[in-house]
Parts: structure tokens; C-alpha cells; sequence
């Protein structure tokens, strides 16, 4: 299996798998905002699967046990930009913010469609992966 990740920070990588398929029983330490760029997945659950394609942006949540498919398409490697959100990062964010209600989390995958400020800021990161030095921007 030919697996490429090229990061731009530690948090932030565009991965690419360029043989046929990739399944593995997965469960992350971060919650993970991914946006396709080609290819397909199918994330199993206990209770759910999910199929995602080009275009697609989704955010799976961290600690949950799932079996993950990517695949080429179209003649397309799997490829996608892939966002860690760390616990940590969230409380700060959340800290500066004021924010304070209590929300029960869920732990579901969320899918955006047709958000713009979403697929702009994914978008834009698409370049700085075209630098010639592979090593993290920060």
C-alpha cells in the first residue's frame, strides 16, 4: 500500500493512498476535520456507515472505534486534507472565545455540505502542499 502524507504543521497533512484499497479498524486521538479531494471511504461504526466522496468535508470525533475504507476512483488516488483538532487546541480556542455552555458532545460524524467557509479555507491550504521542502511550515 502506498501511503503519502505531506504536512504543512503537525496538525495539518494531505494524504494520499495510491493502490487500490486501504481498511483498517481505526480509532483517533483527535477529532479530525477531513475534506476530499478524490477517492471515496466508507467509515463503519457500531451503530452507522457512512460514504463519503470528492468534495465531501466531514468531522469524525476522537475515541470512537470505526473500520475505515479508502479507495481510488475514477482512475484517481484516495486523497483528502486532514485537520487534527486536539482536546488542547479546542480549549483554547474556546477559552478566548468566552464560550461557556455545557453541551453533552456527540459522538457522531458530521458532514457540511456546500459550505463555502469551509471549502475555502480546505482550498486554500492546497499550494503551501506544492512547496518544495517537505518538512512542517510550524
Amino acid at each position: 500500500m502506498e501511503h503519502l502524507s505531506k504536512y504543512l504543521t503537525n496538525d495539518i497533512k494531505l494524504s494520499s493512498y495510491e493502490d487500490k484499497l486501504f481498511k483498517s479498524d481505526l480509532m483517533f486521538d483527535d477529532h479530525m476535520l477531513v475534506w476530499f479531494i478524490s477517492g471515496e471511504t466508507k467509515i463503519i461504526q457500531a451503530e452507522s456507515t457512512f460514504s463519503f466522496k470528492t468534495g465531501d468535508i466531514f468531522l469524525i470525533p476522537r475515541n470512537e472505534l470505526a473500520t475505515i475504507i479508502n479507495y481510488p476512483k475514477n482512475g484517481l488516488p484516495h486523497k483528502t486534507v486532514v485537520m487534527h483538532l486536539s482536546t488542547e487546541r479546542l480549549k483554547k480556542f474556546y477559552e478566548k472565545t468566552g464560550f461557556t455552555k455545557k453541551v453533552p458532545p456527540q459522538q457522531k460524524i458530521y458532514r457540511f455540505s456546500n459550505h463555502p467557509l469551509l471549502e475555502s479555507c480546505l482550498a486554500s491550504l492546497i499550494p503551501y502542499f506544492d512547496l518544495q521542502n517537505n518538512k512542517p511550515l510550524l
